[in-house]
């Protein structure tokens, strides 16, 4: 995906992510996000924020359009 392109659902699903962060930012739940310089194999992002419970973080992660279609 970093050294090829995206795909156009590949996008879409990035479009989706940044969407459900910003709503979650706004709403004070996200403290910071972002992922690594490195368009390779090794690149990851990582997402910083409050939850209630574990179980309430688990469903935070879940619903993440990028984890929840395997992106």
């Amino acid at each position: 995906m970093l050294t090829e392109g995206l795909t156009d659902h590949e996008d879409e699903i990035i479009t989706q992510h940044f969407r459900v962060l910003s709503t979650l930012a706004a709403k004070g739940v996200v403290d910071f996000a972002g992922r690594t310089d490195a368009y390779d194999e090794k690149t990851f992002g990582i997402v910083v924020f409050h939850a209630q419970s574990e179980a309430n973080a688990l469903k935070i992660m879940q619903s993440d359009p990028v984890l929840s279609q395997g992106l």
